[in-house]
């Protein structure tokens, strides 16, 4: 008997040991198929990432352009050359003034005639949220800029791209900063050019902000130096002193042959990751390449595989302390090795912080569920065995059809993992992360298959609505600017595509005499009258109209499927409505356009049209179509 014992606790202990040696086997793959898997994960999202930073640096030059030609084609500006008095000048200045405090990126904005003596210019100051007049002195740039200058076509916009501030590198400090010139002409005369800088905190503000890493872009000129990174010794290597040896080139060579050949990519290298996007650093100049270069670095990778691996320890710890208990009874080990395989898989999927948890047969035909599941999907246990994962969570036909793809990449790859769109039993919507495992017997054929999901619906929810609010003007309650830009150069694309079927008008409202209202009975009058107008306009337009507060007191309206004569009706019926306000004694004034090939054209016929109720003595509406001459 005793032999016995000693026999079956030697045997315990020897299969307890072969154990143990397969399962640190298993974990130490485990541990480094998911190093791999974080190193691809962070590959994807830098690669992601980058696309992003060039896509808002993108819309950066987009919004700046569009703001520079609008500048440059207002009629105010028109009137300041052509027809000058100090009247219009006042004007001009003024909403210069206002441009420059409202978009905040500009760090200043100025107007030289065409022989290039500064009229004016504005310096913002982002400490004090404020910017100060320069009055007309000597010329504010060189000859040779303004050679380059007068050569441009109207309407081009001149950019160098991002330069070393040469102000401040006098003093030691080498910061960059954006240079942008357009030409002002009137009946094909130049008069003049409007003058844009951009500071460093502007062009960090876009490139370097990142929404899901921790770790920001530098950018790269063509020839490997410097344009942006953390370690301000590196930058513009190739125009101060001493640091023509801190190029990526140089200290980086097999990377930047990588670059050199691929536009996009990512490479694990010297135990840190480093992904690239190359992009045209200015429109006007497409050879002239870039690029955005994120490096991750070994000690952050370090912390990533820290995680992982006390993740694989914790694991380790309770599939050891499992085996003990499991390996005494060698009898009781005998008559669970049969189902050992499907009860360790739940196990390690528990494990892994898989919430809730489907196990299918190799047909997809459920056998097993936790009760995290039933919790999300509103089966119960018994309800969902038997059935495929497609019977208890519905999808419309679109994402029905990517989950058969999603199938098909599972038993093609072994594995996947994604976000899919379902309906619970309640027909609640449910934004769920899934991961699949195949599970494979000794012959390779599929045994079973391991989902885990993880409800998400509150955190897609709450994207939903940040998405909504960074739309949104937070006085008015209507469409931001942004926002409308967007939807007239959609509702323009449409009309050129569809028309006549399809035909579309923008209105401008102005609020007249809206500044006498600041400054007679304070802001915060100022911001009721605002809000009262918005309301009205909200409340009493059609429900496809889209209203947009664009300016300080301007809106806008897009009318979709309206003719003129009946957008001039619409927008008419809501200028009396606004002058019929019982707190305030309040009209505006309107131009009405209907829109034709292009989104900037409407947008200044409109202002055009304003510009004329204006001068007709307000709280009227003007209309100017695109078929007239806005010269």
């Amino acid at each position: 008997m005793r032999n016995k014992k000693i026999k079956i606790v030697a045997y315990s202990i020897f299969v307890y040991l072969i154990l143990s040696l397969l399962t640190s086997l298993y974990l130490y793959n485990d541990f480094q198929n998911q190093k791999e898997i974080a190193v691809e994960q962070i590959q994807n999202e830098s690669t992601r990432q980058l696309a992003y930073t060039h896509h808002e640096y993108k819309e950066l030059s987009i919004r700046i352009a569009n703001t520079l030609d609008l500048l440059s084609n207002s009629r105010p500006l028109y009137d300041y050359f052509l027809y000058p008095s100090m009247r219009v000048k006042q004007a001009v200045e003024s909403s210069w003034l206002r441009l420059v405090l409202a978009e905040k990126f500009f760090s200043k904005l100025e107007l030289i005639d065409s022989k290039g003596v500064r009229q004016f210019s504005f310096i913002y100051n982002e400490n004090n949220d404020d910017a100060i007049k320069v009055i007309k002195d000597k010329s504010s740039i060189s000859h040779d800029d303004l050679e380059i200058l007068s050569e441009l076509d109207e309407g081009a916009i001149f950019s160098e791209g991002i330069v070393l501030n040469r102000d401040l590198a006098e003093s030691g400090v080498y910061e960059p900063m954006m240079k942008l010139a357009i030409p002002i002409d009137a009946f094909g005369l130049r008069k003049g050019y409007v003058l844009a800088e951009l500071n460093d905190t502007s062009i960090i503000n876009v490139i370097r902000f990142s929404p899901t890493l921790s770790i920001s872009p530098s950018m790269v000129n063509q020839n490997g130096y410097y344009l942006l990174t953390d370690n301000q010794n590196e930058v513009f290597g190739h125009l101060i002193n001493g640091r023509e040896a801190e190029t990526l080139k140089a200290k980086n060579p097999e990377l930047w042959r990588l670059m050199s050949s691929d536009k996009i990519g990512s490479i694990y290298l010297s135990d840190s990751i480093y992904s690239f996007y190359q992009f045209s650093i200015t429109a006007n100049k497409p050879n002239k390449k870039a690029y955005f270069l994120l490096h991750y670095p070994k000690e952050e990778l370090d912390e990533v595989f820290y995680t992982i691996q006390l993740e694989i320890i914790e694991e380790a710890s309770l599939l050891f302390l499992l085996l003990g208990l499991i390996v005494i009874p060698f009898g009781v080990l005998l008559t669970l090795w049969d189902k050992s395989n499907l009860e360790s898989q739940l196990a390690k999927s528990a494990l892994e912080g898989m919430s809730a948890v489907v196990i299918t047969d190799k047909h997809q035909r459920i056998i097993k569920v936790n009760s995290a599941f039933t919790s999300i999907s509103g089966f119960t246990s018994l309800e969902a065995i038997g059935k495929s994962t497609f019977d208890v969570l519905n999808s419309n036909s679109e994402q029905f059809q990517k989950r058969l793809e999603n199938w098909k990449k599972v038993n093609d790859l072994g594995a996947w993992q994604g976000e899919i769109e379902v309906l619970s039993k309640s027909g609640e919507e449910l934004s769920l992360l899934v991961r699949i495992k195949v599970v494979k017997k000794k012959t390779k054929e599929i045994q079973y298959y391991i989902i885990s999901y993880i409800d998400i619906s509150k955190r897609k929810a709450l994207e939903k609505e940040l998405r909504y609010l960074s739309e949104k003007d937070s006085l008015s309650d209507c469409w931001n600017r942004r926002k409308f830009e967007f939807e007239l150069e959609k509702q323009t694309l449409l009309t050129n595509r569809y028309y006549p079927a399809h035909q579309c008008c923008l209105a401008i409202l102005d609020i007249d005499w809206f500044k006498r209202i600041n400054d007679t009975q304070g802001h915060e009058v100022g911001d009721k009258v605002i809000k009262l107008v918005a309301d009205v306009l909200k409340q009493s337009s059609r429900e496809t109209d889209f209203v947009a507060r664009i300016g300080g007191e301007e809106f806008a309206i897009i009318m979709p499927h309206t003719e003129l004569k009946s957008a001039e009706m619409v927008v008419n019926r809501l200028r009396v409505a606004i002058s019929q306000l019982d707190d305030y004694q309040v009209t505006i004034s309107g131009g009405l356009t209907d829109i034709g090939i292009s989104h900037r054209n409407a947008y200044k016929c409109a202002d055009i049209a304003l510009y004329e109720s204006k001068a007709n003595g307000r709280n009227t509406i003007s209309i100017c179509t695109s078929l007239d001459d806005l010269a």
